[in-house]
């Protein structure tokens, strides 16, 4: 999984920009994205702004209180709908099953929402009758959007499976991990927002590490480390030790820095290997 778009907005007494990466903080694009409060909190920032979702969206309902269905429901410009579960921390398969299963039942029931939408734009229920009108048809089944902090690797491998068994007939899935960042004594915040894509290249297995390989984190967890890293040691309960390792000119790498025990290289894939 890799970081197909990344994308930064400022917010300002409830209005949203989107800015170019160069006017944000240079402070922010070192640090790691701050935890959420909890799901809710993640919610009801997408649920206010629903352009950190996608352009245009339109919001039908939102949960945050957790009373069943799903934590975002929108609809698009062109009449397409939008299921959003979010997670406050990190985001698995279990989520992915969640809001496919909604999508599905949205996708049988169409008609339910019409209530809902006829309130909205005149060519915004156009869209969605015609859609409805049409039946079943594989780009316009619900757009299914999953976010939270980082992205977990049982998330990966459901992609992985998704895009080697399912072909076209699929749902247009979209992983997007969220950074929020409050400016003390200020009604400004930023956001950062990723769009994760699906890499043929799988993560190493845990087993699979060795001493001596360069590991790099895919994108999908925003805790990892964004530097590579060595394999120096393997513990005897199964833990790794690592240190920060670069290219050299020569195209060879070299291991810098002191060394550190990791839990996880779960996000990570081999990109080489170092004699040492």
């Amino acid at each position: 999984m890799a970081i197909a778009k990344e994308t930064w907005f400022e917010i300002r007494k409830g209005a949203i920009f989107e800015v170019a990466i160069e006017d944000v903080p240079s402070d922010l694009l070192k640090t790691r994205f701050p935890n959420f409060k909890d799901e809710k909190e993640l919610t009801l920032l997408l649920a206010t702004l629903p352009d950190l979702i996608l352009n245009n969206l339109f919001v039908l309902q939102e949960d945050s209180e957790g009373k069943g269905g799903t934590d975002v429901l929108g609809v698009t410009e062109e009449g397409q709908l939008v299921v959003v579960e979010t997670k406050s921390s990190i985001v698995n398969a279990l989520a992915l099953g969640q809001a496919l299963g909604y999508a599905v039942y949205l996708d049988k029931e169409p008609k339910k929402l019409l209530p809902q939408i006829l309130k909205f734009e005149n060519h915004i229920a156009e869209k969605y009758l015609e859609i409805i009108s049409r039946g079943t048809k594989v780009d316009e089944m619900p757009i299914v959007v999953v976010a939270s902090k980082s992205i977990s690797v049982t998330l990966m491998e459901l992609f992985k499976y998704l895009g080697e068994n399912m072909g076209e007939a699929n749902f247009t899935i979209l992983p997007m991990s969220y950074g929020c960042w409050k400016i003390p004594d200020s009604d400004i915040c930023y956001v950062c927002r990723r769009i994760h894509e699906y890499e043929k290249e799988a993560p190493v297995r845990w087993n699979d590490w060795n001493v001596g390989d360069v590991a790099e984190n895919m994108g999908t967890d925003t805790d990892c480390d964004s530097a590579l890293l060595v394999v120096i040691e393997r513990t005897a309960d199964g833990r790794v030790r690592v240190k920060k390792a670069k290219r050299n000119t020569d195209g060879f790498f070299k291991a810098y820095g002191s060394a550190r025990t990791v839990e996880s290289l779960s996000h990570h894939r081999r990109v080489g290997r170092l004699v040492l």
